[in-house]
């Protein structure tokens, strides 16, 4: 299993495997909810993030959850928030995202929100720092997928 690290990569490139990065410690996910407040959203935080962590095999406290106050102002009034929700990750699949996409909307439910969206936004390594290091570098010899994580066969190499 590969993972994106928090803050070491050791890049690996054979003849004979596609490129991937392997982590020595996995990277976060980060939820970031619209139109959700907070005392609605930590009943219901614990298991949502129990669910997220199995389904993409990452610990517990690399998870952030983020309540961003919204107004929405249509026809010049002040309007409800269309709750819904930004995941912001490394790309791990069509399978995790289907499951963490369920965990997210149950949550949602539960805490009121019945008709929330989600939406993910896959990070690529080389366009994220930690410490002023990129996790890889594109185009500098070491080759990153089109994706960023992704081997030739397009198969996330992440969890």
């Amino acid at each position: 299993m590969i993972y994106w690290p928090r803050r070491a990569a050791v890049a690996s490139s054979h003849a004979d495997t596609p490129f991937f990065l392997v982590l020595k410690e996995p990277c976060m996910p980060q939820l970031r909810f619209h139109g959700v407040t907070p005392a609605r959203l930590a009943p219901v935080s614990r298991s949502l993030v129990d669910q997220l962590s199995e389904a993409t095999e990452t610990a517990r406290d690399e998870f952030t959850l983020e309540c961003i106050s919204t107004q929405y102002v249509f026809d010049g009034q002040v309007v409800d928030a269309f709750p819904f929700v930004e995941v912001l990750w490394f790309e791990r699949g069509q399978s995790v995202r289907d499951i963490c996409a369920g965990a997210i909307h149950q949550a949602m439910r539960e805490a009121g929100y019945p008709e929330a969206e989600t939406f993910f936004l896959a990070l690529r390594p080389c366009d994220y720092y930690i410490a002023g290091k990129p996790l890889a570098r594109d185009g500098e010899g070491n080759r990153v997928g089109g994706d960023g994580i992704s081997g030739e066969s397009g198969e996330s190499k992440v969890r």
